[in-house]
């Protein structure tokens, strides 16, 4: 793990400063494969902040009562955090599935407002669900990841 100046970071425990950013844009979500799999679950272990998933919420255009669900919380739990609260592990690991859901799918789409639309609309590959809907447990979220790779390869 590096930090801000490309030196090495001891006990290779991931950057804060570094990780804040991490949510802040279409950019910053969009770049997240950039990111080795080994750093974002560094990230994930150390927590996010409220904060970061309110970075997160405004980028994906989600509202706190969907993103509780999606994170398996109450929407009282977010409602209380402070800015600079930690989320719990599971719910950190959850938000970075989700943002690297919506990473593919920017990718794929190539526009922040059409992959939005796309993940808000009932698809028949979900049953009628939305993919939003299908980001609730971890086989949804593979299965919108398997959608999205089938319309990158055209398998549709």
């Amino acid at each position: 793990m590096h930090d801000a100046s490309g030196k090495r970071n001891p006990g290779n425990k991931p950057d804060k400063q570094t990780s804040e950013g991490l949510f802040k844009s279409f950019e910053s979500i969009l770049n997240l494969e950039t990111i080795s799999f080994t750093e974002r679950i560094e990230y994930v272990k150390s927590g996010f902040t409220k904060k970061q998933l309110s970075d997160l919420k405004e980028v994906i255009e989600l509202d706190w009562v969907t993103l509780a669900q999606l994170l398996t919380v109450t929407d009282r739990t977010l409602h209380l955090k402070k800015e600079n609260d930690l989320l719990g592990f599971n719910a950190s690991d959850r938000m970075m599935a989700i943002a690297e859901v919506y990473s593919q799918g920017y990718h794929l789409f190539g526009d922040q407002s059409l992959f939005h639309d796309w993940m808000q609309r009932r698809n028949p590959t979900f049953e009628g669900s939305t993919p939003v809907q299908m980001l609730g447990t971890i086989t949804g979220m593979d299965e919108v990841k398997n959608e999205i790779q089938r319309l990158r390869y055209g398998g549709f």
